[in-house]
């Protein structure tokens, strides 16, 4: 772990690619229901979505992954060079990741993964490939649609200076907690936190837990024992915990709420928008927190008001409309 205060040159992506099939509908179905919809195709995966998220920001990106032989996979290589997105592209003899998202008229999403040539990520290759790289800074955003140990030797044998994001979603039971040893920014979802405090402390939060008192959470927090725990609230905002022993200017511990959205379209990349754009913003001069916070907020409330996750991204351009428009 290092020094927040440290200006990273490049954000680093090792994560999932995964071609997204969205259902759209008027609301979810229940268990045994069939309903009727409207289909399309796009690209997703938290890495991939997270990656573009912020290459748009204008922050030099890296996007790492692996895919399938298949027309998936030729559509994707194709589509990111149009993009002007750097990536180092690993290949499997398993099928290119797949996601079926389900999305009502409101927004809300249920979505369902196969992982794909997503299992047969190797961090021994994707650091050989850094190796052809600048040997510079970087900030390594991560998630878990590759193996838990791929981010583990990702983390264990970066730079001591690096910065390094873990955003743990999907999560389940089957999480590596080794991992948080090299974690300086924890971005957990509701779901995800309930999830890993269990996980990794063993307690159990009360069902109205986001209405708690800030200092309680705050300590929950820091059971974790992570630098920086940022809670991802939806429409509440955010919640920040920091290690007491450290002064990030212009940040204090507490909720941040949420930036203004004018109607609420999709909110399947908003969590994807926040992490690319905290990554993004933590490679402007000088590095700031504080700033880096602003522009997730921003890029999460713009997610929410377009359709899709990949295409939701924003550029900086579209985030200045997005706030003169409200």
């Amino acid at each position: 772990m290092t020094d927040l205060c440290l200006t990273a040159t490049q954000v680093m992506v090792a994560g999932s690619y995964n071609l997204d099939q969205i259902f759209r509908c008027p609301s979810l179905p229940r268990p045994g229901q069939t309903t009727t919809g409207q289909f399309e195709q796009g690209h997703g995966g938290k890495g991939f979505n997270q990656a573009l998220a912020c290459h748009r920001l204008e922050a030099a990106t890296c996007f790492m992954a692996c895919l399938g032989e298949d027309a998936s996979a030729t559509e994707i290589r194709r589509w990111t060079a149009e993009q002007q997105l750097e990536c180092l592209w690993q290949h499997s003899i398993l099928p290119t990741g797949t996601a079926a998202v389900l999305l009502d008229e409101t927004g809300e999403n249920a979505i369902v993964v196969a992982a794909g040539a997503n299992q047969h990520f190797s961090a021994d290759q994707a650091l050989g490939m850094i190796e052809s790289l600048p040997d510079e800074r970087r900030i390594w955003l991560l998630q878990r649609e590759i193996p838990d140990a791929c981010n583990l030797k990702l983390m264990s044998e970066s730079h001591s200076d690096d910065i390094i994001i873990l955003n743990p979603a999907p999560m389940d039971a089957s999480f590596n907690s080794e991992q948080l040893q090299h974690v300086d920014i924890l971005t957990p979802n509701e779901t995800e936190f309930e999830w890993l405090l269990k996980q990794v402390t063993g307690m159990t939060l009360r069902t109205d837990w986001q209405q708690m008192d800030d200092e309680p959470l705050h300590r929950y927090c820091r059971s974790l024992q992570v630098p920086v725990v940022i809670i991802t609230l939806g429409a509440s905002g955010c919640f920040i915990s920091m290690d007491d022993a450290r002064d990030w200017p212009g940040v204090s511990n507490g909720r941040l709420p949420a930036r203004q959205v004018s109607t609420v379209v999709d909110t399947t990349g908003a969590g994807d928008a926040f992490n690319g754009a905290l990554a993004a913003g933590l490679t402007r001069q000088p590095a700031s927190l504080e700033t880096a916070l602003d522009l997730a907020m921003r890029a999460a409330a713009y997610a929410v008001s377009q359709p899709g996750a990949a295409t939701a991204m924003p550029t900086l351009a579209e985030l200045g409309h997005h706030l003169r428009s409200l």
